[in-house]
């Protein structure tokens, strides 16, 4: 790999310090881990080897790391889609001073739907009710 090439992170067993299982879902450990490389443990972080050093520089998964708490962009989307009023939402990631980064949501509302406060307030109570209360967002934009 030449300077500056930007690769995932991948470990070969065995690794004594890394977590061994998820609690009560060892398939969803197996695949979240183990399924991208086979056989190789990826915990989808993005390095960079400069003269032979690595650097850990960001991820390259879905996670948004909210106050601790890793937190999936398509599972948030996922549970605002069946809203009946929401045609597509996608959620990223912004700068907080207090928590490093929250979700934004953007939302495209179905035709002759007018935005509102009641909408977003749903958004915010499925996501309240799905993921939990460190997920919620100020940060709602119907585009």
């Amino acid at each position: 790999m030449s300077p500056g090439t930007i690769v995932t992170l991948v470990l070969k067993q065995p690794f004594l310090s890394l977590a061994r299982d998820v609690w009560n879902n060892h398939e969803r450990y197996v695949n979240n881990y183990f399924s991208v490389f086979n056989g190789y443990y990826c915990n989808y972080d993005k390095v960079e080897d400069e003269y032979k050093h690595i650097w850990v520089f960001g991820r390259t998964d879905d996670v948004i790391n909210v106050a601790g708490h890793r937190l999936s962009r398509m599972e948030m989307e996922n549970s605002i889609m069946p809203i009946p009023e929401i045609s597509d939402a996608a959620v990223i990631n912004i700068d907080d001073e207090i928590k490093g980064v929250i979700p934004a949501v953007f939302i495209t509302l179905n035709s002759k739907i007018e935005d509102s406060n009641e909408i977003k307030n749903r958004i915010r109570k499925v996501i309240n009710d799905s993921i939990g209360k460190f997920a919620i967002t100020g940060r709602i934009y119907n585009i």
